[in-house]
């Protein structure tokens, strides 16, 4: 493995510089190369003055911050601006600080607290999970109804509120997008299905020539688009309720529509329960109180007024409902049993949805691994492979390579993708290193799902992605797009190979990145042999690439003729790039700031 650039002690050295543009290159480093130690010289950053360097401390903090920051992360929970009380108190609340509660209540009266933090503060207390916890987010969203404009906040008050209190929690909901606008609707009532496990189907509507809803061609594309089938006998969709729900859809009464939907939901939702061993799976209640909720009187009053493009969100995530229980799956709760079988694990991995990916990867790894074999503190560290070998067990070395098996067949496969994506997220978690050639085939799918996961995966692997990245480079074999995704993945790795694999292929990434996105990026690696390849992009960009060479030179103590062109240059920048909010002549993020 090829050794960082920047050693924990250099950077804990730089963190303390006067610059404060070469603090927060330090913070970055050091959280990025360094998460787990990077507390301990870092802490009294979180009252920074830049204007990101608190926030990538708090978001450090509240992953390993402990006891003995409590009193930093309380001066920064009451003094600080945009996120940073927000992420302090995600700190305060993993710790277990004892007045979390109070300092949660007190929140929605402090003017000062952004949109930005209070959702990241109700959230957090919804996390805290006792009862007395989720009291005091329904006094929160009671109190300040417009946070369930908030995905986070939503999120929370979902998790907070009974079943029987649905409508009301609902209602309020829809009260706070008649304040706060539709922009984020869509977003809304995704959190809303992804409480309940229900898939996406607003992809799979289609409508006829009089532009409503056509039920059996949606059906097929549910079908289609999941790999699945939704009718049949209950709880899947008999001829019967498809007939019925095809002439209410046809009478164009949305209402009906809707009453109908949720009625369906509900009835088959009660044939489920009604089936289930032991009564210990809550889920079905649930879908059916989310269904019952959103044709409730309270609701369908507030709703109303927010007109059609709403009404059709709501009924598109109906038939959401409608498809989970004809297809009823509770993958939370069978991942869980099936806990270190690794055959009931990939039997699970063949379903098409997107509730297993942040779930099944792990568990699948978890299974091939010994109890006793801690995780690598970052990626590239002590690969699995080694572990799972000889001195693993041959058990697990088994159980790998039986996973390992069934990833490939997946990549292999034409068909779904929500399993291909599951088998390049295994990848990674199983740190195969000898997998990254196909990880690099992955990065250039059109399918974001498919894509996201390769990157995931790769970022694993930290330095496995050296060499194969040098080769298809060297090769000509990558597609352009794919460049960017690579550079990011090199610099985040930040050791002495992936600075030269940048540095004998700059051209390449400046041509398929841009320039300027490939200085920013560039600029993070710190290197001194950076300089001369960046001066010479000067005039391309003197913004962008200026704050690289400002920082470079900054860390190495080297010039920079063009300072005050360069300075200029990225006054200018944000000057024009400012947004609605800041237009009133705010200049603090121009001058002197060279990371964008």
């Amino acid at each position: 493995m090829s050794e960082l650039l920047w050693s924990f002690e250099k950077l804990a050295w730089y963190a303390r510089a006067e610059d404060t543009e070469v603090r927060y290159w330090a913070v970055e480093r050091l959280v990025r190369c360094y998460p787990e130690a990077a507390h301990s010289v870092i802490a009294l950053l979180i009252l920074d003055e830049h204007e990101t360097t608190p926030d990538l401390v708090a978001t450090n903090l509240k992953d390993y911050g402990t006891a003995k920051h409590v009193p930093l992360l309380l001066r920064a929970y009451r003094q600080m601006e945009g996120t940073v009380p927000g992420r302090a108190f995600e700190a305060l609340a993993r710790i277990g600080h004892k007045d979390v509660l109070a300092l949660a209540r007190s929140a929605v009266d402090r003017a000062d607290l952004t949109e930005a933090s209070l959702p990241l503060i109700v959230e957090a207390t919804a996390r805290v999970g006792t009862e007395e916890a989720r009291a005091v987010v329904r006094e929160m969203v009671e109190r300040r109804v417009e946070l369930l404009a908030e995905p986070g906040a939503l999120r929370a008050a979902l998790e907070s509120y009974v079943s029987e209190d649905l409508p009301v929690l609902f209602a309020s909901f829809a009260r706070a997008l008649q304040w706060r606008g539709l922009g984020r609707c869509s977003d809304l009532l995704r959190v809303i299905t992804d409480s309940i496990e229900a898939d996406d189907c607003g992809w799979c509507l289609r409508t006829g020539p009089d532009g409503r809803i056509d039920l059996p061609k949606t059906i097929k594309a549910v079908e289609s688009g999941y790999d699945c089938e939704v009718e049949g006998p209950p709880p899947a969709l008999t001829p019967e309720v498809v007939r019925h729900l095809l002439l209410v859809f046809r009478s164009g009464d949305l209402q009906s529509a809707i009453a109908s939907l949720a009625g369906v939901v509900q009835s088959n939702a009660a044939a489920i329960s009604a089936r289930a061993a032991g009564g210990d799976d809550l889920l079905p209640g649930r879908i059916s109180a989310i269904a019952s909720a959103l044709a409730s009187s309270q609701f369908r009053a507030e709703a109303e007024r927010l007109g059609p493009v709403f009404e059709q969100g709501v009924t598109c995530a109906l038939l959401s409902c409608l498809f989970k229980v004809a297809r009823y799956r509770n993958y939370a709760r069978e991942v869980a049993l099936a806990g270190d079988d690794t055959e009931a694990l990939l039997a699970l991995g063949s379903e098409e949805t997107a509730f297993l990916l942040d779930r099944l990867p792990r568990a699948l790894a978890r299974s091939a691994r010994p109890a006793e074999t801690p995780q690598a503190s970052r990626p590239g560290g002590a690969s699995l492979a080694g572990a799972t070998g000889e001195g693993g067990g041959g058990e697990h070395a088994r159980r790998r390579e039986r996973i390992l098996e069934w990833c490939r067949r997946m990549l292999e496969a034409r068909g779904p993708f929500f399993p291909k994506a599951i088998a390049l997220e295994a990848i990674g978690e199983l740190r195969a290193e000898d997998h990254v050639p196909e990880l690099l085939d992955f990065l250039s799918d059109e399918n974001s799902y498919i894509f996201i996961a390769a990157e995931k995966a790769l970022a694993k692997l930290g330095g496995a992605i050296v060499g194969p990245t040098r080769a298809r480079l060297e090769a000509g074999t990558l597609d352009h797009e794919v460049l960017h995704s690579l550079l990011i993945l090199l610099v985040e790795h930040g050791d002495r190979a992936s600075l030269s694999v940048i540095l004998d292929h700059f051209d390449d990434f400046v041509e398929n990145v841009g320039v300027g996105e490939t200085a920013e990026w560039v600029s993070l690696l710190g290197a001194q042999d950076l300089f001369e390849p960046l001066h010479r992009l000067l005039q391309r960009d003197v913004a962008r690439v200026g704050q690289a060479l400002l920082l470079i030179g900054s860390i190495h103590n080297i010039p920079v003729p063009e300072e005050p062109q360069i300075q200029q240059a990225i006054e200018d920048y944000w000057r024009r790039h400012q947004t609605a909010e800041g237009a009133g002549g705010d200049e603090e993020g121009g001058s002197g700031s060279y990371l964008m």
